[in-house]
């Protein structure tokens, strides 16, 4: 029995051997075919295309136009790169459609002349007269008045029984009246305009004076 098992052991290996044989030549008549990696292509140069910059000015270079570097994409064709103009060309390209710029003012010259000042007309000082009221009436019975320029007559009353408690007169057709406190000054601005005589007086017309405009 174990004889048997063996002999049928041997025939099973015998025939395993020839199959790894037949293999082995089969491997050596076909060479396995090379695996090829697909490697990403590499990427383009940067393209610049810089245009060239004319001078403002007859006889002096342009200074030289500066432009970034483009990159482009795996198989796709960079687009050129346009540079900004430099120095007095962006000057001659930004006046271009700008609006006119009004001349500087000339210049001043030393030494010249300043151009004088109109004076200032100031207004004539106002020609003050006290006139007091007593016993005896107005005091002064007259005063005398410039024409066309601005008077203050100051009345002040210093009697306290008197009919003379106000003052009435026509300049130039207008008519004043104005009272008189007693001890109390009393101002009354007004400008002649004509000359002669003015006439004034208390409410009762009992006491007067005379005002006259030269």
């Amino acid at each position: 029995m174990n004889r048997s098992i063996r002999i049928l052991l041997l025939s099973i290996a015998a025939a395993c051997g020839g199959g790894s044989a037949m293999s082995g030549s089969t491997n050596s008549i076909a060479d396995p075919i090379p695996m090829i990696e697909a490697r990403p292509e590499p990427a383009a140069d940067p393209v610049v295309v810089a245009e060239p910059v004319m001078s403002a000015e007859p006889g002096v270079a342009a200074a030289p136009v500066a432009a970034e570097p483009v990159i482009a994409e795996p198989g796709v064709a960079a687009a050129p790169v346009r540079a900004a103009p430099v120095g007095a060309a962006a000057v001659g390209a930004a006046a271009v459609g700008a609006a006119p710029v009004a001349p500087a003012p000339a210049p001043v010259e030393a030494g010249a002349p300043a151009k004088p000042r109109p004076a200032r007309v100031r207004p004539a000082a106002p020609t003050r007269v006290q006139i007091v009221v007593t016993g005896a009436g107005f005091e002064p019975k007259n005063v005398d008045v410039p024409r066309g320029k601005p008077v203050i007559l100051r009345f002040e009353r210093q009697i306290e029984r008197t009919c003379g408690t106000e003052v009435v007169m026509v300049v130039d057709g207008k008519k004043i009246v104005k009272d008189l406190p007693f001890n109390t000054p009393v101002d009354l601005a007004v400008t002649f305009q004509t000359a002669g005589t003015v006439k004034y007086s208390c409410a009762m017309d009992m006491i007067r004076g005379t005002i006259t405009v030269k």
